[in-house]
Order: structure tokens, then sequence, then C-alpha cells
């Protein structure tokens, strides 16, 4: 008996378990990209305002982290933003921010779930139009744990 409880918390525990932005970017549901004709670092300073105040700020219910990693010697940059569950934190997106030349820069948001795309396409609207769009609809009210990891 004790050993099917046991075998049944290892499931348990393996199916929630902590991902990357590493590992996100290797395994996505999905990849949203775009251009922009502006240098990486205002692109990415504009990203990670936006996300700050759309996740770690907004948040009533969850708990958010949004984090960002710069750098210049690279011109590229990445943004994280992953939710703090009781035992784990599961990275919902990872925004990767590179200049491609002097006059332009690629942005790739890979997201963790299928259902995340439109959260996704919101990060375009943030850098293009300066929005203040908050999609954050599907990433708030999904489970809390899946078994079978579905996308």
């Amino acid at each position: 008996m004790k050993k099917i409880l046991f075998s049944c918390l290892i499931l348990l525990v393996s199916g929630c378990a902590s991902t990357t932005g590493g590992q996100l970017r290797e395994n996505p549901a999905g990849v949203y990209s775009f251009k922009v004709s502006a240098d990486y670092k205002t692109v990415y300073e504009k990203a990670l305002l936006h996300a700050q105040s759309c996740y770690a700020l907004s948040a009533t219910d969850n708990t958010f982290i949004v984090r960002g990693n710069e750098s210049p010697e690279n011109r590229k940059s990445s943004i994280s933003i992953a939710r703090v569950r009781a035992l784990y934190n599961e990275t919902l997106f990872t925004i990767d921010v590179v200049q491609l030349d002097e006059v332009s820069t690629e942005v790739n948001v890979y997201y963790a779930q299928l259902r995340y795309k439109t959260a996704a396409m919101t990060v375009e609207k943030w850098i293009k139009q300066d929005s203040n769009e908050c999609n954050m609809g599907s990433v708030v009210t999904e489970c809390v744990c899946y078994l079978d990891n579905p996308r």
C-alpha cells in the first residue's frame, strides 16, 4: 500500500514539475513571432514594463514572477513570466528579443499552453501600439495541475 501511495505521489509531483524559460523554448505549445523597427533595448524595456504591469502588479489571486535578462554585448534579451505554485514555479511565457540589424528587432514569444496564444499576441500590441491591454483571462483561470500535460 505504501508503494502505491508513493508511486502516486511521484506521478503527481512529476506532472507539475517546475519549468524554466530554456525548457519552454525547447518544447513550447506555440511560438508567436514578429519584427519591430526599433533597437532591441527599446523593445525589451517596453515589453518588460508591460509584462510587470500586467502580470506582477495586476495579479490578485495568483502570484507571478516577471524576470528580465539583458545581454547588451549580444544585443539580445529575454523575459520570463512564471506563476508561483505551492511546490513549483511554472514558466508560462518566455519572450526573446534579438537585434537583427541597426533598424530591426525580432521578438519570439514562447507560450506553455495553446490557450495562451491570445495573451502571447498581446506582446506585439505592447510593443507596436504601446497598448496597456492585459489579456490574462486564459492564464488566470486555468487548473492548478495536469498529470498528462495537455497542450
